[in-house]
């Protein structure tokens, strides 16, 4: 316990360098700190079966000053809050976050406004409107109302914000586990994860809101309040969109009835937020936003990935120039067709199809352990599929893992953060290398813990080839 605690205590340095020394500019310094702060991870929570009660809250106050530490810092990994700040801001002026562009309102409106200068200055994409839902704008307007004035004030308040909401995470989480007759230690693979630490309360990155209000959803379930439930996960759903994909999981879980009560409650309270919040014009704007960002950005991708460069970017080029497709209209039209976006919709495809079948999964077998699987394996399989992967977006599959068995979600949590080495390029260029080994660990990982007698099969047939 002693070296332990020790180790512990040095952990609250590492953490202290990652929230006021270093940059995301400098990879190696941070994934070094990073790389020690998971070996202690590990060390602490691979046997948590032997924690005692006494440890256990030894480890829960070094989570809690963990997130503590960076209450006063401005965030260094991530520029995401200086949108934040600029929603936040807008609202306190009376004016929408989806009504203009941070370009379109400095050009017409904010010119003289100091301090959305100093903010707008700092902003990555002033040319896109928001596409933060409205459960997070009353966030970001939280915040800076407490400091009109002052946007560092406004920081610090969303740090009270994300620790607050971190805090009340972990306290329902553990109530779910007794709930359950799980062992309280299993949240320890979520209140120590460094990933959660340094994306949500460090980087102060909006998944803390969805991942409180999702457990706040599965807590309720668990003590059969439904229609509570539902409007925590309407809530849920207006904070970040992604949850509306779990809507069928529930509805499978839930017997007919309740079933049908939970999705129009939860439709209900979602399509209120969304409507009271956003008009006509502001939702053309949001849906504008979305959809250039889902067309535009590509980042960590892993199955789009191979698509794109080994399906597309190689081969097809061979099949664009050979003088015996010429002449034939439909083999000419499909080769000059935008395959990447039909490569996407394929990718959208495969998705919907694992959540039916998950579904219909649940409808025959109808227990709590197969809930949380199926969650975990439509969410994996969300961001498997996506063409953008940023690493605080595996979040609340941390939270899921102290529910369930599967842990390539924790080896993920630790890989995926060599993709920061893409900001120490000047163009922003990614090390396609790394994330080829990222997702082969975490593939192999993954297909041994579903199917687990899949992989020696395979080892025993290349032998007796």
């Amino acid at each position: 316990m002693r070296s332990k605690t020790i180790a512990l205590c040095l952990s609250l340095f590492g953490y202290f360098f990652l929230a006021y020394e270093l940059s995301r500019e400098q990879f190696l310094p941070f994934f070094g700190i990073y790389s020690l702060l998971f070996v202690v991870y590990f060390w602490l929570t691979t046997n948590h079966q032997s924690i005692s009660k006494k440890q256990l809250y030894t480890y829960l106050a070094f989570a809690f000053l963990f997130r503590i530490l960076f209450l006063f810092a401005e965030p260094q990994l991530s520029d995401d809050f200086w949108r934040y700040l600029w929603d936040g801001y807008l609202q306190l002026r009376g004016i929408s976050p989806y009504a203009f562009t941070p370009h379109d309102f400095m050009a017409q409106i904010g010119v003289e406004d100091r301090l959305l200068s100093t903010i707008y200055s700092q902003l990555n994409s002033p040319q896109y409107y928001s596409v933060y839902p409205p459960v997070n704008q009353w966030v970001f307007h939280a915040a800076v109302r407490c400091f009109p004035d002052d946007y560092k004030g406004a920081v610090f308040m969303l740090h009270c914000i994300v620790l607050l909401l971190d805090c009340c995470t972990i306290l329902l989480a553990i109530s779910v586990l007794k709930l359950w007759r799980n062992s309280s230690a299993k949240i320890l693979i979520y209140a120590l994860n460094p990933l959660v630490i340094v994306e949500l309360n460090g980087n102060l990155h909006t998944e803390s809101t969805v991942v409180f209000l999702l457990i706040s959803c599965l807590y309720l379930m668990m003590h059969k309040r439904i229609v509570g439930a539902a409007v925590c996960f309407g809530f849920a759903a207006a904070a970040k969109l992604v949850p509306l994909i779990f809507m069928p999981l529930i509805v499978g879980y839930l017997k007919r009835k309740k079933g049908l009560l939970f999705g129009l409650v939860a439709l209900g309270v979602f399509m209120a937020i969304m409507g009271s919040y956003i008009g006509i014009d502001e939702a053309m704007h949001f849906k504008k936003s979305l959809s250039l960002y889902f067309a535009s950005f590509e980042f960590n991708a892993s199955f789009y990935y191979f698509l794109r460069y080994l399906l597309l970017a190689d081969y097809w080029e061979y099949w664009t120039y050979q003088p015996y497709f010429m002449g034939i209209k439909w083999v000419e039209s499909f080769i000059a067709a935008d395959l990447y976006t039909y490569s996407k919709r394929f990718l959208q495809l495969v998705l919907v199809l694992t959540i039916l079948y998950q579904t219909f999964g649940l409808f025959i077998r109808r227990t709590k352990e197969q809930f949380i699987h199926s969650f975990m394996l439509v969410y994996s399989a969300y961001f498997f599929l996506a063409t953008t992967v940023h690493p605080w977006y595996i979040c609340p599959l941390v939270l899921g893992a102290i529910f369930s068995p599967l842990r390539f979600v924790v080896v993920w949590s630790y890989l995926i953060a060599c993709t920061y080495i893409t900001y120490t390029s000047p163009d922003m260029q990614e090390t396609l290398v790394l994330v080829f080994l990222e997702y082969t660990v975490v593939f192999v990982w993954f297909v041994h813990e579903i199917f687990p007698n899949f992989l020696s099969k395979v080892t025993v047939f290349l032998k007796n080839k």
